[in-house]
């Protein structure tokens, strides 16, 4: 699975963050589990890519270095594009704490959130460390490398705030408090649910092309991905589904795009 995936399954659920957060049933802990032990897992696979980089320059071996780049360079972009979905879940499951969940399952499933980010924001900042020492790059790899990072910023803001169009509010993860929520007060200016509902899904269209202009097309840890993806997955709850597969609301709440219809009538 290319990371590209990961940013198009956050932007899936951030479109239907406010169901999930009020969805009362409780979270199975072996899917808590699992998702921590998936999240941990590519966490240590990524130091181990980023410590073969510190010994390869502390060492000066450039040709060492020169293949590194080469090599792992979908590993670093992968870091970086990753951090987009673990926020993601982490503002997820702050707003399920918010929306009343009783259940155990929802302060466990805040926790290993919160310490599947602060885990995913080490290997993160041990990528911005090597980027201010390059050694054996080439100088487009570096820029581009660079503008996904502030690209990935920005649309993580912009998927926060449009999480953030229902009942509960959560925006502690964001890299820009104050982007994210005009970002969320934009997307309230949609006239009605129909339009905006277009206007995620163009939003969502031009957040991929922006990446695919900066991603390589080869995969970084293509398995380790899949098997994280699948672990948020074992997250939800049947319940949240209509037999075509799609979310649907919960009874007796609305979801956040009948949320921000609402400000409009």
């Amino acid at each position: 699975m290319h990371c590209i995936t990961l940013a198009q399954f956050a932007s899936q659920i951030a479109q239907h963050a406010d169901v999930w957060a009020q969805t009362p049933d409780e979270i199975p802990t072996d899917a808590i589990h699992t998702y921590w032990i998936s999240a941990k897992t590519r966490h240590q696979q990524w130091h181990e890519v980023l410590s073969q980089f510190r010994d390869a320059r502390n060492e000066a071996d450039f040709g060492a270095l020169r293949h590194y780049w080469s090599y792992y360079l979908p590993v670093l972009q992968e870091i970086v594009v990753s951090d987009q979905l673990s926020r993601m879940m982490a503002t997820v499951a702050d707003m399920k704490q918010q929306a009343g969940d009783a259940h155990e399952s929802a302060a466990s499933f805040f926790a290993i959130a919160n310490g599947v980010y602060f885990s995913g924001l080490e290997c993160s900042n041990r990528l911005a460390n090597l980027l201010l020492t390059p050694a054996g790059v080439e100088t487009r790899d570096l820029v581009m490398l660079n503008r996904l990072r502030r690209t990935c910023e920005r649309w993580t803001d912009w998927q926060i705030g449009l999480t953030n169009l229902g009942s509960q509010r959560s925006f502690r993860f964001c890299f820009d408090v104050d982007r994210g929520e005009t970002f969320r007060d934009e997307l309230k200016l949609s006239k009605d649910r129909g339009q905006l509902e277009l206007a995620t899904q163009l939003l969502t269209m031009s957040m991929l092309g922006s990446y695919q202009r900066y991603l390589s097309k080869r995969d970084g840890l293509k398995r380790n991905n899949q098997q994280w993806v699948e672990s948020i997955m074992a997250l939800l709850h049947p319940a949240m589904f209509d037999l075509t597969g799609l979310p649907m609301s919960v009874p007796g709440s609305q979801s956040a795009q009948e949320n921000a219809g609402s400000v409009f009538t």
